[in-house]
């Protein structure tokens, strides 16, 4: 928990120290460190609290990846949005209250057609869709010029929306299937605690982007939100690569099995 709390710690004072500064790098190499140690422990351990085994497996600590980079990246948006809509938009908060809701109703929508879909066709295909449907709600919200049109930030919050209810449950459903049985509690809770990392970390981010001396200028806000969207980018982008990784050895490991 110490860990987990120093990082949501760097993470949320990155911003207002830079990025690349010298103090949350050293203390992020701190918290990897300990992250580190943490598994040497449990690996040696005989009844370990981590299942370290099971995390050899790669659809197993890929999919657990993949869960956490998923509700980071929803996470920051729907941190995000708010401002956007009102301080940036200048939308009274009903109005945008009514935006936001694109997201959670196509959520909503999407989670069992995958689920359905992903028992008779697998997974991977539907968490690629998925992540698709994100990168592209945030490559818009990154790039664009200026704020979108009302029509626009629905739209984008409802691609997201579908892209996290298709990603979500194939994805769960990826790392039980690869999970043992005498190992399948342990792995759920561990679902679980990817969900909630996720979400405590995009809600540090989105709000570390906005932590800032004095009041922002509606430019400036503009600017730190667009950099909010282009990290949950680059952070999707990695997803879909773990994704791609993992499904390659997949193949080669049935072309040259051991």
């Amino acid at each position: 928990m110490f860990l987990i709390a120093a990082s949501m710690f760097i993470i949320s004072n990155a911003q207002a120290w830079n990025w690349l500064s010298l103090k949350p790098l050293l203390l992020a190499g701190a918290v990897m460190l300990g992250f580190c140690a943490l598994l040497f422990v449990e690996k040696r351990h005989p009844n370990p609290f981590v299942p370290v085994q099971a995390l050899r497996i790669r659809a197993v600590s890929s999919g657990l990846i993949i869960s956490c980079a998923g509700f980071i990246m929803t996470q920051t948006v729907l941190v995000l949005m708010p401002f956007y809509l009102t301080d940036v938009k200048f939308l009274s908060p009903s109005t945008a209250g009514v935006a936001l809701s694109a997201y959670p109703i196509l959520l909503a929508v999407s989670s069992p057609l995958a689920g359905f879909l992903s028992d008779r066709h697998g997974s991977r295909r539907l968490m690629l869709l998925g992540l698709s449907c994100i990168g592209l709600g945030l490559a818009i919200l990154a790039f664009s010029s200026g704020p979108l049109p009302m029509i626009g930030v629905i739209l984008v919050l409802a691609l997201i929306g579908m892209g996290m209810g298709l990603m979500t449950t194939p994805n769960n459903r990826f790392i039980m299937a690869h999970t043992s049985a005498e190992q399948a509690g342990t792995i759920g809770g561990f679902i679980a605690l990817s969900r909630n990392i996720g979400m405590v970390s995009g809600a540090a981010i989105g709000l570390g982007m906005l932590h800032q001396q004095g009041v922002m200028s509606e430019g400036a806000l503009f600017a730190a939100l667009q950099t909010g969207f282009i990290i949950n980018l680059l952070i999707c982008l990695g997803s879909v690569g773990i994704l791609g990784y993992s499904g390659i050895l997949r193949v080669q490991q049935r072309v040259h099995p051991r």
